[in-house]
């Protein structure tokens, strides 16, 4: 693969963006089941069904990483836009959840969602169409 697997936040940091492997599934559900706690673990029952249906040409899954500890986790899903003249694939980007503990510091939703990370798709993999 052409993209890096693994992004620093900003030189020096310990917060690091890499994709998602099979051994942190456990950790990303238990992140979003935190992150959205009043819902009773239906946003990590979403994330473990959007998964399912995840492949590398029509998703991706990521992780925020602090000295190895997953605490953030997004996801950008294909989806269908019913637009005027014809369905259209886009990416969703859903859910994104970081634990509570690390919330309101700027650096997941700031750095990460906006960053070129996720919005150069040549570096991550993914095609707009």
């Amino acid at each position: 693969m052409s993209h890096r697997s693994e992004y620093a936040l900003n030189a020096g940091a310990s917060c690091r963006i890499r994709e998602e492997r099979p051994d942190d599934h456990d950790r990303v559900r238990r992140v979003q089941n935190s992150a959205f706690a009043h819902h009773e673990g239906r946003v990590g029952d979403l994330v473990d069904a959007l998964r399912e249906g995840l492949s590398r040409s029509d998703g991706l899954s990521l992780v925020a990483t602090d000295k190895d500890i997953v605490v953030g986790h997004v996801m950008f899903t294909r989806c269908l836009l019913d637009a005027p003249q014809r369905l259209v694939d886009v990416q969703v980007l859903s859910p994104v959840g970081v634990l509570p503990a690390r919330q309101r510091q700027g650096w997941m939703t700031g750095t990460l969602v906006y960053s070129q990370t996720f919005w150069d798709w040549d570096l991550v993999g993914l095609r707009a169409t």
